[in-house]
């Protein structure tokens, strides 16, 4: 991974963060993140670090193809399996466009049937259905130059 300074990434427990430096520690080159949202988070991230920690930002056309893909994804999670807290995490954390666009719609359908059974989601499903929507929704947000509450009607225009 190569990011120069300045440039907006996603991160895959932070979502958009700017890399605002390049600094060492111990001989060992990082870039200091800070949170798009929450500037006064930081973060140190190893520039010879593991890929999947940090990647560009979608591009337009991505978004588009991401959009494509949503209209053909089906609820597939099942969630009544026991390593169901394992496969939300590692999705939540693959910083994939697409396993968390799987993930939210999943857990989406998921809340809605439970809402028609007058049930709740566990608060462990709730947080990873938020985390999701919430990294997918600031990246689209920020792609497409739009506030993030416009972004489900925005999404739901795409994929109808």
């Amino acid at each position: 991974m190569k990011f120069e300074i300045g440039k907006v990434i996603m991160h895959r427990n932070l979502g958009l963060c700017t890399v605002i430096a390049l600094t060492e520690r111990d001989g060992i080159p990082y870039y200091k993140l800070q949170t798009y949202y929450e500037p006064h988070s930081l973060l140190l991230v190893p520039k010879k670090g593991d890929h999947s920690t940090c990647r560009e930002v979608m591009s337009r056309k991505e978004c588009e193809e991401l959009f494509e893909y949503m209209k053909t994804m089906e609820a597939n999670i099942n969630l009544h399996n026991k390593q169901k807290k394992e496969s939300y995490t590692r999705m939540l954390h693959s910083n994939d466009p697409k396993q968390l666009a799987q993930l939210s719609r999943s857990l989406y359908l998921y809340k809605e049937e439970k809402r028609n059974k007058k049930q709740i989601l566990s608060l462990e499903d709730t947080h990873i259905f938020q985390a999701a929507a919430t990294y997918l929704h600031n990246e689209i947000s920020f792609v497409y130059g739009i506030e993030v509450e416009q972004v489900i009607p925005f999404i739901a225009e795409k994929i109808s």
